[in-house]
């Protein structure tokens, strides 16, 4: 899986400001320089705003598969901790 991020503590006042633009601003910051989406776009939030994974993908089939996939993963490194 292909994993992308941004960071909140740099969007810009003015779009904190505004309700529902922080989705729209990540997104653009996530995919930036990037030739395809990632299946993953992550952050880890900043004061007031919480920590959040987006899971793309074509359908929701797709993205409940990626969903498994991932939990797999963590079970995996939990089992090796």
């Amino acid at each position: 899986l292909r994993a992308s991020s941004f960071d909140r503590r740099k969007e810009p006042p003015n779009i904190k400001a505004v309700e529902g633009q922080s989705m729209k601003w990540g997104a653009r910051e996530a995919l930036r320089g990037l030739k395809e989406p990632p299946d993953v776009i992550y952050d880890l939030g900043d004061v007031g705003k919480e920590p959040m994974i987006r899971i793309l993908g074509e359908n929701a089939v797709d993205v409940v598969r990626k969903a498994v996939k991932i939990a797999g993963k963590v079970k995996e490194l939990k089992n090796t901790s």
